[in-house]
């Protein structure tokens, strides 16, 4: 009790009788202790499992299990969390399983060396929750005005309400109603449950994407004349997305709880993700208010933010402009 670990072997060095035909030992004593990962020391957090309203889920005609979605996005979410390297995501799926697996450590043929390892379950400090309550798709037909020709796409939307929960305070820590138009991006609709798979996983990646910015920004690790160092790489980012650049000012307090709200953020300009790596990113800055980013750049004082939901239709848009007059002029070329 006192290493917290468990003997795996001793020796007596030397053995002396004292008064009251008590006995002092010394002992050389070889001590088995379990050392826990270095991603255990980061904060901990369980994705469990997401309710559903009822009939909440539909592809075309079709009525999709909101269970089966529920416990995909479930999962889905908690993946991208651990490819994110900044939360130790503990299980909730499979607990019964653990639990059969921790139980062997009892049985008398276990090595006593394998008792280390018992009393090292992790408790979460955050838990997210939600409920799914839309999750539509479908094809939708437009014909071009300008041709006799008509262009086929996948249209839909999703609603669901989740938030982080501080567990030993029971505080909410972020909470949104994570609204989005899926228009343009599931490809087709002919197989009903594929789609909603594939639903699944963009839904899982954004609200993955949102909760890692809203606890742990993108920090600029480092600038270089007009190219910059994220330190966030993998699955995060992709190459040709573009981001706002944010300089961090001084720290604002709040006048009735005088609690810190976080730092003034000032967005000084745009960059575009270059390369990603496992670990890292890279960019290159497009536009920026400050003329020598390279000599301003401090440690943890520059962060990267994506576009509102506003920017980000208006690009589209304005794709979607670019993809019709492209057909259109094909058209004219082929007539």
């Amino acid at each position: 009790s006192k290493t917290k670990g468990v003997v795996d072997s001793y020796n007596v060095l030397s053995s002396e009788k004292l008064e009251n035909n008590t006995f002092k030992v010394l002992l050389s004593v070889a001590i088995v202790k379990y050392k826990p990962s270095k991603s255990s020391k980061r904060k901990r957090i369980a994705v469990l499992d997401l309710k559903h309203r009822g009939n909440c889920c539909r592809v075309g005609a079709t009525n999709i299990n909101g269970q089966a979605i529920s416990e995909e996005l479930t999962a889905a979410i908690s993946s991208y969390l651990v490819q994110t390297r900044k939360f130790t995501v503990l299980d909730r799926a499979y607990e019964s399983q653990t639990n059969d697996e921790q139980s062997r450590l009892n049985s008398p043929d276990v090595p006593i060396t394998e008792l280390a390892k018992l009393g090292q379950e992790l408790v979460a400090d955050y838990v997210l929750v939600g409920t799914i309550n839309n999750l539509s798709l479908r094809e939708q037909t437009r014909k071009l005005s300008t041709v006799d020709r008509e262009i086929k796409s996948v249209v839909g939307n999703v609603s669901i309400g989740y938030r982080i929960i501080d567990v030993p305070t029971g505080q909410i820590k972020y909470s949104q109603t994570f609204n989005k138009s899926l228009d343009g991006e599931i490809k087709s609709i002919a197989d009903p449950v594929s789609s909603a798979l594939d639903s699944v996983s963009v839904i899982s990646d954004k609200i993955g994407f949102n909760i890692l910015e809203a606890i742990y920004p993108f920090v600029v690790e480092k600038i270089q004349g007009k190219a910059v160092v994220i330190g966030t790489g993998g699955d995060m980012f992709k190459v040709g997305d573009q981001y706002r650049l944010i300089q961090y000012g001084e720290k604002i307090i709040d006048s009735y709880t005088k609690e810190s709200l976080g730092r003034k953020e000032k967005i000084i300009g745009m960059i575009e993700i270059t390369e990603v790596t496992p670990k890292m990113s890279y960019g290159k800055i497009l536009n920026s208010s400050v003329k020598d980013l390279e000599s301003a750049f401090k440690p943890k004082s520059f962060i990267i933010r994506s576009l509102p939901e506003s920017a980000k239709k208006k690009n589209n848009i304005k794709k979607q402009e670019d993809m019709r007059k492209k057909i259109e002029e094909e058209f004219d070329e082929n007539w």
